[in-house]
């Protein structure tokens, strides 16, 4: 596997805590947690999708949802560095 992110539904009231506990949980899974990309509070009445319901629900039921986005090795754009500020061409 090349690498993943991952999208973190976690059911706490204390951000930072909810933080710690997603970290725990990708090292749990057997990945290193990188650095947090965005967090926001979220409400039922604004999941479009199915899926984003689906993921909610269980977070509102088991405390935690967790949706891995893998991509392999050899993705076509696998050595490219996103977060670089100075991309050439």
């Amino acid at each position: 596997m090349g690498g993943a992110y991952i999208n973190c539904y976690i059911q706490f009231k204390c951000f930072e805590a909810a933080e710690k506990l997603a970290r725990l949980l990708i090292r749990e899974y057997g990945f290193i947690p990188g650095k947090r990309t965005d967090a926001w509070v979220l409400q039922k009445k604004h999941l479009k999708t199915k899926e984003e319901k689906q993921y909610y629900s269980e977070a509102i039921k088991y405390g935690y949802s967790l949706v891995f986005h893998l991509w392999p090795k050899d993705a076509a754009d696998a050595g490219t560095d996103y977060e670089k500020k100075d991309v050439r061409r």
